[in-house]
């Protein structure tokens, strides 16, 4: 049961992101790398207050 909820909650953030005209892929990845830095600010990740967090450039080895 607890999948259904996870993709119900994934499909829930996707119809978001496109109502607010926000690319899903780059919307989740800059999510989840803010909130692996210890990112706080909750209400900037909510698609409808949604602001992309600064770019990082990647190093190449």
């Amino acid at each position: 049961m607890m999948q259904h909820r996870n993709i119900a909650i994934m499909y829930s953030l996707y119809e978001s992101c496109k109502m607010n005209d926000i690319d899903f892929g780059e919307y989740v990845e800059d999510i989840l790398t803010r909130m692996m830095n210890g990112d706080d600010d909750y209400r900037s990740m909510i698609p409808c207050y949604y602001t992309p967090g600064k770019k990082q450039e990647k190093k190449v080895a």
